[in-house]
């Protein structure tokens, strides 16, 4: 029998959390010198934006964009919390059936 493949990418974790935020390259550089953030990747996207953008903090990913208003991507305000959880599960379907 074939050994089950991993569904969480080398490297990651369980969950991974993908923020929106103001000045994405810029938050790049703010991780890098106060925690010794690795640039992973970035996408850049129109007007000089990030699409995406991934950096490890130890042995922690995190994954942002930033703020794209006309797709729905709007950066954290008061009361605004534009935050997504990646989450691997072996089994997404069985996940999906358990759905409320």
């Amino acid at each position: 029998m074939a050994k089950a493949e991993n569904p969480i990418p080398e490297g990651f974790h369980t969950l991974t959390p993908h923020i929106t935020v103001n000045g994405a390259a810029n938050y790049i550089d703010f991780l890098k010198r106060a925690f010794n953030a690795v640039e992973v990747s970035r996408s850049p996207g129109p007007g000089g934006k990030l699409m995406h953008a991934h950096v490890r903090i130890g042995d922690s990913d995190l994954m942002f964009n930033d703020d794209f208003p006309e797709m729905g991507h709007r950066p954290i305000a008061e009361g605004r919390w534009p935050i997504a959880l990646h989450m691997y599960v072996p089994d997404v379907d069985a996940v999906f059936a358990c759905r409320l």
